[in-house]
């Protein structure tokens, strides 16, 4: 429970710093912003979009059920995902709505999204998500098991790395993902005592 509390309280900082568009992190997300410069090609696009599907509304679907049905509908997993990816899409929601973050220049060729942009909802059901599904493997220390958690964790990290490289997040709604993310991991764990 203390690391649910530890990964809120610097969520709420982190959100409060966004809303008040606090200097650090203007400049940071102009710096990282920066280094995507680069990447932001038609070719790059379509691999970032692609990758970028696992962690919207329709991937995260696709493999809750696939999760659901591999694990013959085990309650406990039901339970843990819809409290860590469901209870933290919801937050994200409002806090988007508060912080009412526009969302950066969209890149040519693309839309802009509808949504505000702080915190990405992107990252945030990534690493929910695919975090319970890697802290669900660690106790079968198997050469399979490790395979994918090393999977879903690129897999978290490659996701939140699309969302700046399309240009559809700063970096700070990627980092207040995570930690809204981390936050409800914990919390679920933490609650369903796994």
């Amino acid at each position: 429970m203390t690391t649910a509390f530890v990964f809120g309280l610097l969520f709420v900082l982190l959100s409060i710093s966004v809303f008040f568009d606090a200097p650090f992190v203007m400049a940071m997300d102009a710096r990282v912003d920066n280094w995507f410069a680069s990447l932001r090609t038609p070719r790059w696009a379509a691999f970032f979009s692609a990758i970028s599907f696992f962690g919207g509304v329709y991937g995260i679907g696709l493999i809750g059920a696939v999760t659901v049905l591999l694990t013959a509908w085990n309650e406990e997993v039901i339970e843990l995902g819809v409290t860590a990816v469901g209870g933290s899409a919801l937050v994200a929601q409002l806090v988007k709505v508060f912080t009412a973050r526009t969302r950066p220049d969209p890149l040519a060729g693309r839309t802009q999204e509808v949504e505000y942009s702080y915190p990405s909802g992107h990252t945030t059901a990534a690493l929910t998500l695919y975090g319970m599904l890697a802290l669900l493997l660690v106790p079968f220390a198997t050469g399979v098991s490790a395979v994918f958690i090393t999977v879903y964790v690129l897999l978290i990290i490659a996701i939140s790395v699309s969302r700046i490289a399309l240009s559809v997040h700063h970096a700070s709604d990627v980092i207040g993902g995570y930690l809204l993310g981390a936050s409800f991991l914990a919390l679920a764990f933490s609650l369903f005592g796994l």
